[in-house]
């Protein structure tokens, strides 16, 4: 048991046997997996669902508690149109907003995976 969760539970003044039932709770983790094409057809779909919907609730979240604009455009592999996050008129005047910034400064803070790993090492190698 992690020494910061112990003192939680030791500080927390309940009986050992009440706190030995959510024990289990406490020190439940996600499994890793691995990141590949899932061949079967009903858990790839499920799982697109599942995480596109989580990733849609990320970007609203992003856009209210920040006050930023944010938007996500996602192409499933059997729909016909996109699912726009927050809304397809928000979705269209951030895209514009950033269409029309010059190629300098659209460019200015993306990497490619090669410009990331530059950098990352850089980092390393000045720790």
């Amino acid at each position: 048991m992690k020494l910061q969760q112990r003192a939680t539970l030791e500080s927390s003044n309940l009986p050992i046997s009440s706190y030995k039932n959510h024990q289990l709770f406490l020190f439940m983790t996600r499994k890793k997996i691995d990141l590949a094409y899932i061949k079967n057809d009903v858990a790839r779909k499920t799982t697109f669902k599942k995480r596109k919907s989580g990733l849609m609730k990320k970007v609203s979240e992003l856009s209210i508690l920040c006050g930023t604009d944010a938007c996500a455009v996602i192409y499933g592999q059997h729909q016909a149109n996109p699912d726009v996050s927050p809304c397809p008129d928000g979705a269209l005047r951030t895209i514009t907003r950033f269409k029309q910034m010059s190629k300098m400064e659209r460019s200015r803070n993306m990497l490619n995976q090669e410009s990331f790993l530059r950098q990352t090492i850089l980092k390393q190698m000045r720790n």
